[in-house]
């Protein structure tokens, strides 16, 4: 069976994929083509996990002018017809799509080519191209259950795929490899596979109390942001970071505090975390329940749909996890339930069992046994 996988720009589109492409894998003989952009994290992600990748052009449409939505509409042209050939190239037998401009052209294309098209929509509250898409698509697969409703008949509930090893790493190891001692409250926040400004700005207005109360901070600040974020903590501490570099990443390391450029093994920071701050989006959600995990969620106020506010709240509202809106993420608020809670270390106990219990673990066994029953073999 030839399969191929197309998401991408962001971590939440290309893990997911990868997820499914891995579970695909150890099926059997499954010939698995990726396609994506140079300029998305897949460029780097996919090749390094040991599968193949093309690249086609794509991005959104630009909608401030008349001329530049008649270029975003020139771009989408050329971006299908290389689509359309890597698929008569490759000559797939299905064609997967996880999200991210690069998707859309390319189940466009294989809506062309008659190709049968699954697609998966990592959030409660989908986008416009994928609800489209899923009207065509022979099943989309739903990483909320509120999803479903706005995908069609052919929706199926399955959750957002994530690597195995989240939930398996020992905390005990996890914290050997980051040099964290046993008995230290640590805080993991992180603001998805970009980072989050106003993450970074609360964690640094916040950082001398952490210190304070002997709290780790493993922080995930983004590309961007990353050398600011080092250069303003080591002021506020007085300290000297040690700057580290592995796989084309940064890290920053002093005293209590540990910075990363970008996060590969998301798996090991989860679970060395006593607590995680985080952004709503759909994978970083995902991750955070599959390692059980209590998390305080801060959505991005104007994601399309208002999605992070309604993927955080389904997990918010098994006990899960605390939801606080951007307004409301200030010093005062956040030390009082960390206060809270290191007096009562059991409500973070039972709040990270229930994240536990609303992860989907088995979500790409599932996709893949789906796909396998609808006839594509």
């Amino acid at each position: 069976m030839k399969v191929v996988f197309t998401g991408g720009g962001t971590g939440g589109h290309v893990y997911p994929a990868l997820a499914i492409a891995s579970e695909f894998k150890k099926r059997g003989d499954e010939e698995i083509l990726f396609v994506g952009t140079q300029n998305g994290m897949e460029a780097q992600i996919v090749p390094r996990e040991g599968f193949d990748i093309e690249f086609i052009k794509a991005s959104g449409f630009d909608r401030e002018s008349k001329l530049s939505f008649i270029k975003s509409g020139i771009r989408l042209i050329f971006s299908l017809i290389s689509a359309i050939k890597i698929l008569r190239d490759f000559k797939p037998d299905i064609v997967v799509g996880t999200g991210g401009y690069v998707s859309a052209s390319v189940l466009m294309a294989a809506n062309f080519l008659k190709i049968p098209t699954y697609i998966h929509e990592q959030n409660a509250v989908p986008g416009l191209v994928n609800r489209k898409l899923s009207k065509k698509a022979k099943t989309a697969f739903a990483g909320f259950e509120a999803a479903c409703k706005l995908l069609g008949n052919n929706a199926y509930y399955c959750g957002n795929p994530v690597r195995d090893e989240f939930g398996l790493v020992p905390k005990e190891k996890a914290r050997k490899e980051l040099d964290v001692a046993a008995d230290e409250f640590v805080i993991f926040a992180v603001g998805g596979s970009q980072g989050a400004r106003t993450i970074n700005e609360f964690l640094l207005g916040a950082l001398k109390d952490f210190v304070k109360r002997d709290i780790r901070m493993v922080v995930s600040a983004g590309r961007k942001s990353f050398d600011e974020v080092v250069s303003r903590a080591g002021k506020i501490l007085d300290c000297t970071f040690r700057i580290e570099g592995e796989n084309g990443y940064m890290s920053a390391v002093c005293d209590k505090i540990h910075i990363f450029e970008y996060i590969e093994n998301m798996p090991l920071c989860m679970a060395a975390s006593d607590l995680v701050i985080a952004r709503g989006g759909a994978l970083t959600v995902a991750e955070i329940c599959a390692s059980f995990k209590p998390a305080i969620y801060v959505p991005f106020p104007f994601a399309v749909g208002n999605h992070q506010y309604y993927n955080a709240k389904a997990v918010a509202d098994v006990g899960g996890g605390i939801i606080m809106e951007e307004k409301d993420l200030t010093e005062e608020k956040v030390m009082c339930l960390i206060d809270g809670f290191c007096k009562d270390p059991k409500v973070l106990e039972d709040m990270g069992k229930n994240a536990g219990k609303a992860a989907r673990r088995n979500a790409a066994k599932d996709i893949v046994d789906v796909i396998k029953r609808s006839g594509a073999s």
